[in-house]
């Protein structure tokens, strides 16, 4: 279940990066988009022709296919794709739309480009409500207030354009509580909470402006009055997200949405919002399983067949709804899909970039992997291993994927998990030792201890331990990499070089402000470059972001780094192949890279130990 978690979570992740990455676009669009691609002016619930050029891609592909992002003016958006044949493509521009964004792509590639259009009123030739963009702008906020000055929801939007200034360090929080409060007054005086939009603007300008109370007050009163809302689920959403990250005392907000969740799956468990958290695992928790049943009834119904991500949502619920003869058609369907490449529709990526997400063989795997979850339902354990072997095998295709540790780790457990249920004890231990290989995972060695325990070998377990740990660190014994060598001024403006630091034992923390794993892992660091302090060793933070954006990032910081943070390091992370944060390089007194850790589970004992190791030698 969690890797269906994981996937789901990273979907949006790389969403928020496509539309982060459109930021701007409707500014530059006669410069960007030529007019022979799309129309200059779209109406809602017309038609309309889009026309592939010369310039735009590989016009002789025979999957070319034109992406289609249209947000509406509920704060919804919908997702589709269009085939291009002949160099047209057709679609219907939904009523309701208020802007447009498309890409072109094939099988094998897309377009860098994205076209974008805003929507028209067919009767006043205006643009129709356009406060709805996830970006606004101060030009859009301003434009949106003399066409429609009754708008508020622009300034909640405007706000959210600005925070992502603010968590990207390229303003002040100071500066975005000072607008925040500013345009609170403004929406105060002009709301009128029998519209869904105005209520949405109140709850969410108060949130940025830290009036949490208020907050929830309003959300209490917008959940009897605009259920069915989209406006409620982006006011519900917002508030649980900015007050968890900035409330001085977050568990407030948990005791907050646990007794509004609680009162959606009693009162409106048929709204969007309650069918959503009836078949998300951590809220099912609130709902009967009629309603659940009832709900994935409806979601069978509207599931978009090109959202791959949504497909094996719903099967993970029918499967944990025992419904698992639906289940298993369902997850046959999507190993259908992704044998005929359909999840390119959802998650196309452009040639040379992500290559490691939206390959066939992690494709493959995560479907071998939900009709496991549909075999052990049925009690079929053999074909669930199956499944499960296919799964590993699958995903050892994608090995360069940056992703893949979380879905072998998944499969795996899952297998072993199955055998210790069917008394394949000593199966169950070899794929332990598996694991172990594929992870290096302590935590692994506490699953193989209970396993020892379980079969009342537990006195034999240290000297398994002990055995199995020589052998993979034998097995991995390779050749060390000499580190690069680099010279950087660091924030103070005092330049470092790595080969003057030969002798010592070098940690280099790579980091982002925007990364709030990256954050929580400050004090571990922090505490462990205390107790090495007297010690040959060197930590170094190392970021892509300016010195400007640091400072930032260290003003809204609890407890900041206590060592040397390297700015403007994009060619360090280059050199050192670093693409995702939080990454964790150990460079041994020879100069030697003796350990990478990508991501934070809540802990860097592995990168103690390690440290520790070196600085013993």
């Amino acid at each position: 279940m969690c890797f269906l978690l994981y996937m789901r979570n990273l979907y949006f992740y790389l969403f928020v990066l496509f539309i982060y990455s459109c930021n701007g676009i409707e500014d530059k669009l006669d410069k960007e988009a030529p007019l022979s691609i799309l129309p200059l002016i779209l109406h809602e619930g017309e038609e309309a022709v889009v026309n592939a050029i010369a310039d735009s891609i590989d016009l002789k592909s025979d999957t070319l296919f034109f992406r289609i992002h249209i947000f509406m003016q509920d704060l919804s958006n919908r997702v589709g794709y269009v085939k291009i044949k002949n160099g047209k493509g057709v679609f219907t521009i939904p009523k309701g739309a208020a802007c447009l964004k498309g890409q072109f792509y094939t099988l094998e590639d897309r377009e860098e480009r994205t076209y974008t259009r805003f929507i028209y009123d067919s009767k006043t030739n205006k643009e129709v409500i356009n406060a709805y963009q996830l970006n606004t702008s101060e030009k859009k906020m301003k434009k949106e207030l003399t066409n429609h000055p009754n708008n508020l929801a622009i300034y909640a939007q405007y706000l959210r354009r600005q925070h992502e200034d603010v968590y990207l360090g390229k303003t002040s929080d100071s500066i975005f509580y000072m607008e925040a409060k500013k345009y609170l007054s403004i929406v105060e005086q002009q709301a009128n909470t029998e519209k869904a939009s105005d209520m949405y603007a109140l709850i969410v300008v108060n949130n940025y402006a830290k009036e949490y109370d208020k907050a929830e007050a309003l959300l209490l009163e917008m959940i009897k009055k605009h259920s069915n809302s989209n406006f409620f689920i982006e006011a519900y959403n917002s508030y649980w997200i900015w007050s968890k990250m900035y409330r001085e005392n977050p568990e407030k907000t948990e005791v907050f949405i646990d007794s509004l969740d609680t009162y959606i799956a009693k009162n409106i468990p048929y709204s969007p919002i309650g069918i959503t958290n009836s078949l998300a695992p951590i809220k099912k928790k609130y709902y009967t399983d009629k309603v659940i049943a009832q709900n994935i009834e409806f979601f069978l119904k509207n599931v978009d067949s090109s959202n791959i991500a949504q497909k094996a949502f719903l099967i993970n619920a029918l499967t944990k709804s025992n419904q698992v003869n639906k289940a298993k058609v369902e997850a046959q369907k999507y190993m259908n899909s992704v044998n005929n490449e359909e999840y390119q529709h959802f998650s196309i990526s452009q040639k040379g970039k992500m290559e490691g997400f939206a390959k066939k063989g992690t494709q493959l795997g995560f479907a071998y992997q939900l009709l496991a979850e549909v075999s052990q339902a049925e009690k079929d354990y053999t074909q669930a291993i199956t499944y499960l072997d296919s799964a590993y095998m699958s995903y050892q295709k994608d090995r360069q994927n940056n992703f893949i540790k979380n879905p072998i780790t998944e499969a795996l457990n899952l297998k072993a998990s199955i055998q210790k249920k069917i008394n394949q004890h000593d199966e169950a231990l070899k794929t332990y030792e598996t694991l172990y290989q594929e992870t290096k995972d302590d935590r692994v060695l506490d699953s193989i201890k209970i396993l020892f325990k379980e079969t009342q070998q537990e006195k034999g377990f240290e000297s398994y331990a002990k055995s199995l740990k020589e052998k993979v660190e034998n097995k991995n014994n390779k050749p060390k990499k000499l580190a690069t060598d680099f010279s950087i001024k660091d924030m103070s403006g005092y330049e470092i070089k790595l080969s003057e630091w030969k002798g010592r034992v070098v940690v280099l923390n790579f980091w982002a402000n925007y990364c709030l794993p990256c954050a929580k892992e400050i004090p571990l660091l922090n505490k462990l470059w205390r107790e090495t302090q007297t010690k040959d060793i060197i930590f170094l933070a190392v970021t892509k972001d300016t010195p400007l954006v640091v400072q930032r990032f260290a003003q809204r910081q609890k407890e900041m780094f206590s060592f040397s943070v390297l700015p403007n390091a994009k060619e360090l992370s280059d050199v050192y192949d670093v693409n995702l944060v939080p990454t964790q390089i150990v460079i041994n007194k020879k100069g030697e890279i003796v350990h990478r850790e990508t991501g934070f589970g809540g802990n860097i004992d592995k990168l103690k130990q390690v440290v520790l190791e070196e600085l013993a030698k």
